[in-house]
């Protein structure tokens, strides 16, 4: 949103906003903070090319590594998601 703004996308300003949207836009700071780590494990790079399979690194590793515990029976991440599942859905008929 901020960086939208500060480009010049014409939208509305934050004290305009109803609660609802207000709720939509509010990041945790667990968020951030978890955010931040993950940018100073991504590193940087001098073109999108590099930037990517840098994110795709970390993301593969992550993914191997999900499928090795889950081929070992641990369904804690398919938990975690049919959890989040149901709640999305809950908070999609309000």
């Amino acid at each position: 949103y901020r960086f939208a703004l500060g480009s010049g996308v014409p939208l509305n300003p934050s004290t305009c906003w109803s609660d609802d949207t207000k709720v939509d836009f509010a990041v945790d700071d667990k968020v951030v903070k978890d955010y931040q780590y993950y940018l100073s494990h991504v590193g940087t790079a001098k073109n999108m090319g590099s930037l990517l399979n840098l994110h795709m690194r970390l993301y593969y590793a992550w993914r191997f590594y999900s499928i090795r515990k889950k081929r070992n029976g641990d369904i804690t991440e398919a938990n975690r998601i049919r959890q989040a599942s149901v709640g999305f859905k809950a908070e999609s008929y309000k």
